[in-house]
């Protein structure tokens, strides 16, 4: 995992930026021409991306792909699977491991959910670097105590998305339950799906936590760089990755057939 964090950092900026500039460092001399046009690549792309105009844009093109839940024209589920989106190590006010607010954003509106339709709740998350509390056993704990919301099932071998659908997806069929809400965020949705799709499960989108539309109003700030609006193109770069790989990987299994 380790090794697979460390090549999808080098793959995103802004360590991609920097890999250019390194490049760029190394063939000055060589190819003066090329090295200049990587040295400019890598400045404008990471003003560019730091930017709230090109970070909403880059969000969009992932939340607009499902639309908010509405509650009154989709049928009842199965079940509801909230994804875990990290843990908040060692927090002192809790005496130790807790939820992240990510995680906590997809708690809140998979309660709120599982209240309106009374259907059983399932959390998944592991311990993606040996932790003793898996994300699900932190995530259940917070249903239980913060939301009042009981836990079904609790998934806690998986350290990433495929692995969030491939063991949730064991645990429904096994009591034939194919049919779920899935809560994450809006950002995060089209991956998901397309990873539980994978294995047989029937997904409505239940997404939350939009950020699209927390652009600035002023039309000279949208231009103006910060470290927020950075993070939050990297993360879009990184989810159309994901969805590019999980689909190749799925029609390659699919011609293995």
């Amino acid at each position: 995992m380790v090794i697979r964090a460390l090549i999808k950092s080098l793959l995103l900026p802004p360590a991609l930026n920097l890999l250019l500039l390194l490049a760029a460092w190394i063939c000055w001399r060589s190819f003066p021409r090329l090295a200049r046009l990587m040295v400019a690549l890598s400045l404008l792309s990471l003003y560019a991306m730091s930017t709230p105009w090109v970070s909403v844009a880059l969000m969009g093109t992932l939340e607009r792909q499902h639309p908010v839940l509405s509650l009154e024209q989709t049928k009842a589920p199965d079940a509801i699977v909230i994804l875990g989106g990290g843990r908040n190590p060692d927090a002192p006010e809790f005496g130790g491991d807790t939820v992240s607010p990510p995680t906590l954003l997809r708690l809140r509106y998979g309660a709120y959910l599982q209240r309106h339709s009374q259907a059983p709740v399932l959390v998944s998350g592991g311990r993606v670097y040996g932790e003793l509390a898996s994300e699900a056993d932190l995530m259940a704990q917070a249903l239980a105590q913060d939301f009042n919301v009981p836990t079904r099932w609790r998934e806690d071998r998986s350290r990433n998305t495929h692995e969030n659908a491939k063991y949730s997806a064991e645990l429904l069929l096994a009591e034939e339950r194919k049919h779920i809400w899935l809560v994450t965020q809006a950002w995060h949705m089209p991956r998901s799906v397309v990873a539980y799709e994978a294995y047989g499960v029937e997904v409505t989108p239940a997404p939350t936590a939009f950020s699209r539309h927390s652009s600035a109003k002023s039309i000279w700030l949208r231009f103006l760089p910060r470290a927020k609006n950075l993070a939050k193109s990297s993360q879009a770069i990184h989810e159309w990755l994901g969805i590019a790989y999980y689909r190749v990987m799925a029609a390659v299994a699919v011609d293995a057939l």
